[in-house]
């Protein structure tokens, strides 16, 4: 099931390593003993350039995974994968897909398990709901639902320009037209700068009990929650206006499962309102 050592010392990319051994590991460890991955079809939702998916088929054995992601990312996984890893050809039970947001995505298919890793504070406030709802309605009965984000918007690099920008929470202490200009100097190009500039605009502002509320909104039970903080220390500027705990929890998980009763359990609509 899970490829020998060797196979890892040959991975030079540590973004590469932390997705596919990781991700894929801490997913896995979170639904032992309730989903049988050899057994599980499986959703990665947002799956990205389809790394983390290519580690549960390969570490953990998945019978049948489908990654999907709005963006053209998935068709650069096969060049990855033989980069890092040596490999000629993806395994058959991995598909990815590049999905149209006006149409919704594999209707016929019920999944196992269906996780989500660093996506939904990248979906629209008034989208949230319908989302979660449609992930719900592609769950078998007793399927469980995995959510991570981090970093959350309020935390100390939550603007996800900590890498350009590296001052806790500038994001929310600076006016965005000094923080844009802070980023254009730290830019090498105006095409980063507008990639890295329109990813920060999107941002949804979701908070743990944010998320919480909108999982029980939309029909689930929460299983199991897990929350971190930030090794920064709150400005005392900041807790003037927001609540420490907003401002130092860096990263949330959600495990949920389609609740017996209660939530919006009418039928979604299509993913094509996804980002708006």
């Amino acid at each position: 099931m899970s490829p020998d050592g060797d196979e890892l010392v040959q991975i030079t990319d540590p973004g590469f390593r932390a997705r596919y051994v990781d991700v894929s590991d801490i997913v896995a460890s979170w639904v032992e003993g309730k989903v049988d991955l050899a057994q599980a079809d499986v959703l990665d939702f947002g799956c990205g350039e389809g790394v983390a998916a290519l580690g549960m088929v390969r570490r953990h054995g998945v019978k049948s995974l489908l990654g999907v992601d709005i963006m053209p990312d998935p068709q650069r996984c096969p060049a990855v994968a033989r980069e890092q890893l040596g490999l000629e050809m993806l395994p058959d039970a991995l598909e990815l897909q590049q999905i149209n947001p006006a149409a919704d995505f594999a209707p016929e298919r019920r999944f196992d398990l269906i996780y989500s890793w660093s996506v939904f504070e990248h979906v629209e406030q008034p989208k949230v709901h319908e989302v979660l709802c449609q992930l719900r309605d592609k769950l078998k009965p007793g399927g469980y639902l995995f959510v991570q984000i981090a970093p959350l918007y309020y935390s100390a690099d939550g603007s996800h320009l900590f890498h350009r920008i590296p001052e806790p929470w500038a994001h929310l202490r600076l006016q965005d037209s000094v923080y844009f200009h802070r980023l254009c100097e730290a830019c090498e190009s105006r095409e980063e700068v507008d990639a890295l500039w329109s990813c920060y605009q999107w941002l949804n502002r979701m908070t743990m009990p944010a998320l919480r509320q909108h999982l029980v909104d939309a029909g689930f039970q929460i299983e199991r929650e897990y929350s971190n903080g930030t090794p920064h220390e709150v400005p005392a500027d900041l807790l003037e206006i927001y609540q420490r705990e907003v401002l130092e929890t860096n990263q949330v998980v959600f495990l949920a499962r389609v609740a017996e009763r209660g939530g919006d359990r009418k039928p979604a609509g299509l993913l094509s309102r996804l980002f708006g």
